[in-house]
């Protein structure tokens, strides 16, 4: 990250600090999304150890879970390992469904938050099920390994 200031004598005005203030907050706003948080390990059953984590993805803007998979230690391993959607693109997102209920409003107001999508989710290692609050309500989902399957909506009212 880089901030220029002009270097002079004078003082800055109040409009070139806004200006200094405002640029710096933005780039600062699109990091804290780019940096995987609450991160979470689980082994499969043919040896592939699975990572699964909160981001965004590469050309989105709405905090997502995703995991990438870490070969085994007899394969090729490649310096990147590529990170992958775990619900599907059509999934129904918080800022599509206008969903929210006042109490959510006020709770993300109160928080101060800037993220918007998944932003928490609970993962059972052995079955692979995760359960994720979005848009009011609570998902679950099971992760074979292999592909996400029975995405379903477990609770319809607002958790909040």
């Amino acid at each position: 990250m880089k901030m220029e200031v002009k270097s002079t004598d004078t003082k800055l005005s109040w409009s070139d600090l806004k200006s200094v203030v405002n640029d710096l907050r933005r780039q600062l706003s699109s990091l804290s999304t780019m940096v995987p948080t609450s991160i979470s390990f689980r082994t499969l059953q043919d040896g592939r150890t699975r990572i699964y984590f909160l981001s965004t993805p590469q050309n989105g803007w709405e905090m997502t879970l995703l995991y990438t998979d870490v070969p085994n230690s007899s394969e090729g391993t490649s310096l990147r390992l590529q990170s992958n959607c775990v619900i599907e693109a059509n999934f129904p997102s918080l800022s599509s469904s206008n969903k929210h209920s006042r109490e959510e409003q006020l709770l993300w107001e109160r928080k101060r938050l800037t993220t918007w999508g998944i932003t928490s989710y609970e993962i059972h290692s052995d079955s692979g099920k995760i359960v994720f609050p979005a848009a009011s309500s609570l998902f679950q989902c099971l992760d074979n390994g292999y592909s996400v399957i029975n995405l379903q909506i477990v609770v319809v009212a607002d958790i909040f």
